[in-house]
């Protein structure tokens, strides 16, 4: 079938001339695991081998029993459906026909080995034709960005990339055992590298690649950082700055923004708006010597640049019509001369006009065709047109040479089962075939050896935990950050490359932590947390934990729980929950244990170092290893900063809770169970000036934005705050986040106006929000507050502190309590308005406000009326009540 694919396809190939690199080219399979902890060993690994096997992709084609499954990583190929989006198609031609040449240390076997070079690039070419076919848009190149570059280099080396990969800093000694990666983004375009490093399992089904949780823009710089030196030619570089400056040399707060192409010497639409400099970079075509002539018109600030001499300055005064106009006479020989155009604009719209003329050329625009971002000729890129025959010949080749059996999990071709494998042949032997080469060393082919003669032993055992896990870790390379039980961790030679905010806290802040004895620390629900979303509470380590696949490695909880879980009994409490919750908030705070001077507390910065937030523990800790950790934290903990409250077992506050180590340390538990609500411990402040919320309301009273002179504000445990206009006497704002910073009331004399510190500000309408109408379609009245017959009467705290709004319209006394409920949906804040009057009126009505992106609905609602909604109020036997919820 072979023979006659390349009968065919030679005529469909028989244009291309370029040749492919010679076979041979690249070294061994990089594995980094392998690399790490087997290669080394004195004698033949069956582990290493039992690694490869799976890395290498062998089960793919050669199956394997059901005995011998449980040992084996499968690796599945990437997913190659729209491949010709994200790699340039001639780059992947060569990587068919020479994949460690191109990429070298790559796991890819070379299929195409046993063929000569003209048949070699033939069927590559052939099968980059049917991979073209299958993807839906063009590969298309983009410049990279300098600015994006600078802030990728730093997410690069900070975030954790090099814990498998290479540095690419020339300021220090490469790390050994680095994943290849420089020839594994040859041909990648940008925002399709982006993508796959926000979502790696979308192209790379493996899971070996995880994901670190990037952000759009995070993803977007360290892809442009990743292919900083891709060429792409166009009129103009163009490089954008934000921010005020006096003139071109004198930069002031300007900072750079973004960089990339130009169509034309014409200004984008991101140079319009205030403090925006535009810099436009390239080089002019000069056809005719001669005396050329440029004029120059700006709004604000411009400057044209000639082979670095500045001939035109635009910074005098506006002329009546608010611009700036010079013009300049350079002789200018043939050939391509430097020019750089700036403009600066300060308000308003961006107006920025060149102009020239001379031997032969009339006044007008620098068309395109005479500019260039390089001086050089641009790079011929080729392209690729897509030849349907030999997509359907490439199609046929894809499935004859087993690359379905990998890419798509299609078996297509007859492999023996890997019980009948011969180490010294076939794919594993150093001869030339008609099967895969994986180009192996002598030492991988040894490793490899031992674990097959293993696998096809007469018993094989199943693995013990012990061997699942270490084989897991080894696998997905956690073993390059955290070590377990003296195995693996973070080697010398990266060890420069963790990093942390809080230098104090020494390598606890910027090392992640050892796995040894997790199962026992953590409750299941946050294993699994950490392992399948990346969860952490250690936000002063750069490094970040990536997201794995549960999949594919979900059974490290149970088998760390398995293998690690050692629960001890806790001793019997004795204390009432309000005696415990009190005694441990009193040993949280600054007048005892001072356990606040390390740690944060429900997102409140501590005051000394930034350890983990205190809020966090109960969520995730076992009780009864908090319980012996809190009694002797060297025991479980070697090396950790956490210093011994009770040493020796003995209590530091006799006088507490009979001074009794166990009761004392139940007590801080069953306070820090309340987590978010736990009331805030004392001392915790810096003498700041914000307000933060815990485990209890906190009514605040003063000038507020949007809310008035006599606004209350009230924050909530929950996270969604408001504030109530006692002038007024209506609901004014609703926030969610950060309560409220009040310094522009202690620092002005009480005459600062306070702004909501959090995100999602809803203001409500002016206007009042009770009325009594003749029919409800008639006008709302004008008037508010006092004006209007409101009058504000205080307000009285309750559960948790909560303000309950008194306040009296006519005869009607009114009740108005807020409160926040959690759901499924969010939070959201449900309000109850209970009225009562002993001669209510019957013409009473209530408005809802009308808000963008808010949900405001409320019960009971017979006889609503549209536009503003307006709710009739029903009274019985004196008494009515409304319940409004507000959604955002």
């Amino acid at each position: 079938m072979i023979s006659a694919l390349l009968a065919a396809v030679l005529v469909v190939g028989a244009a291309t001339t370029e040749a492919l690199p010679s076979p041979l080219v690249g070294g061994p399979p990089f594995v980094g695991g392998y690399e790490r902890f087997y290669r080394g060993e004195p004698a033949p690994s069956r582990a290493g081998g039992l690694l490869l096997l799976g890395e290498l992709g062998c089960v793919a084609c050669h199956e394997g029993s059901p005995r011998v499954a449980p040992w084996l990583h499968d690796r599945p190929a990437p997913r190659l459906a729209q491949v010709a989006t994200r790699i340039d198609p001639q780059q992947l031609e060569r990587r068919l026909g020479e994949p460690s040449g191109i990429a070298s240390g790559t796991v890819m076997p070379d299929l195409l080995a046993q063929f000569s070079e003209d048949q070699r690039r033939t069927y590559a070419r052939a099968i980059v034709h049917y991979l073209v076919s299958r993807s839906d848009v063009e590969w298309t190149p983009v410049p990279p960005d300098r600015v994006a570059v600078a802030d990728g280099e730093r997410l690069y080396h900070e975030i954790g990339c090099v814990a498998c990969h290479q540095s690419f800093r020339r300021d220090g000694a490469q790390p050994i055992h680095s994943q290849p990666l420089s020839g594994a983004i040859v041909g990648w375009t940008q925002p399709a590298l982006a993508r796959f490093l926000r979502d790696p399992q979308s192209v790379r089904p493996a899971g070996r690649m995880p994901s670190l949780g990037l952000d759009h823009r995070e993803a977007q710089s360290i892809a442009h950082y990743l292919l900083r030196d891709t060429v792409v030619v166009g009129p103009l570089e163009i490089a954008l700055d934000r921010g005020h400056r006096k003139s071109f040399d004198q930069e002031g707060r300007s900072r750079p923004h973004r960089t990339g192409l130009a169509a034309s010497l014409a200004l984008p639409t991101e140079s319009e708006g205030n403090d925006v400099t535009t810099h436009l970079r390239g080089f002019l075509r000069i056809d005719e010597p001669g005396e050329y002539e440029f004029h120059l018109v700006a709004d604000d600030l411009g400057r044209l640049t000639l082979d670095g001499t500045v001939q035109i300055d635009l910074e005098g005064e506006l002329d009546r019509r608010n611009r700036r106009e010079g013009k300049a006479r350079v002789t200018l020989a043939p050939g391509w001369h430097e020019i750089a155009v700036d403009h600066f604009q300060w308000v308003e719209e961006a107006l920025l006009e060149l102009e020239w003329q001379g031997p032969g050329i009339e006044r007008g625009a620098i068309p395109p065709d005479r500019l260039r971002s390089e001086r050089s000729p641009p790079p011929a890129l080729g392209g690729w047109r897509l030849d349907p025959a030999a997509a359907a010949i490439g199609e046929r080749f894809y499935s004859e040479l087993g690359c379905a059996s990998c890419h798509e999990a299609e078996r297509t071709i007859t492999a023996p089962p890997l019980a009948d494998l011969d180490a010294g042949e076939g794919c594993l032997g150093e001869r030339e075939g008609p099967y895969p080469q994986y180009r192996l060393d002598a030492r991988q082919r040894g490793d490899l050896a031992a674990a097959l003669t293993w696998l096809q032993g007469p018993a094989i055992p199943a693995p013990s935990r012990q061997e699942r896990i270490r084989s897991t870790l080894v696998t997905f390379q956690c073993t390059s950050c955290h070590e377990r039980k003296d195995f693996g961790g973070v080697p010398l030679d990266r060890r420069d490359f963790f990093e942390g905010s809080d230098p104090a806290l020494g390598d606890e802040g910027r090392i992640p932590p050892t796995l040894t004895g997790v199962g026992d620390k953590l409750r299941r629900e946050w294993l699994e947390q950490v392992i399948g979303a990346g969860g952490s509470v250690r936000p002063y380590v750069s490094t970040r934990m990536p997201r794995f696949d549960l999949d594919a490695v979900g059974h490290l909880v149970d088998d760390f729980i398995a293998e690690d879980r050692h629960p001890s009994p806790l001793p019997e409490s004795i204390d009432s929950d309000e005696i415990a919750k009190e005694a441990g908030r009193t040993m949280s705070g600054t007048g005892s244990l001072q356990c606040i001077l390390c740690h944060d507390f429900n997102r409140r910065e501590s005051v000394g170092l930034r350890a983990m937030d205190l809020a966090t523990i109960t969520e995730r800790l076992h009780p009864d290893w908090f319980h012996r950790y809190m009694l002797d934290p060297e025991s479980l903990r070697p090396g950790t900063q956490m210093p011994a409250l009770w040493p020796g077992g003995r209590t530091l506050l006799p006088d507490l809770l009979g001074g009794d180590p166990d009761r004392q340390v139940a007590a801080i538990w069953r306070y820090l169970e309340d987590g978010p609500r736990a009331v805030f411990p004392e001392g915790l402040s810096r003498q700041q000036l914000e307000l933060f919320v815990g485990g209890e309301a906190i009514t605040y009273r003063g000038k507020l934005w949007e809310a008035g002179f006599r606004a209350i504000a009230v924050g909530l445990p929950e996270g969604s705050h408001y504030a109530f206009n006692a002038e007024e006497v209506r609901l004014s704002l609703l926030w969610k986040g950060r309560f409220l910073n009040v310094a522009g009331h202690w620092q002005s004399q009480g005459m600062g106006r306070v702004r909501p510190l959090g995100n999602d500000v809803v203001v409500l309408p002016h206007g009042a929000e009770i009325a009594r109408l003749e029919g409800g379609d008639d006008p709302w009245p004008e008037p508010e507050g006092r004006s209007f017959g409101l009058r504000f009467a205080g307000y009285r705290l309750g559960e948790q502190r909560r303000p309950t709004f008194l306040y009296q319209f006519e005869n009607v006394e009114i009740e108005d309590e807020i409160v926040a409920v959690e759901g499924a949906s969010g939070t959201r804040l449900v309000r109850t308005v209970t009225l009562a009057s002993e001669n209510p009126p019957g013409d009473l009505w209530w408005r809802l406000a009308e808000v963008d992106g808010v949900q405001i609905s409320v019960e009971p609602r017979d006889g609503a009326r549209g536009g503003p909604t307006r709710i009739p109020i029903r009274f019985q036997n004196g008494r009515a009540t409304l319940q409004i919820e507000y959604q955002w």
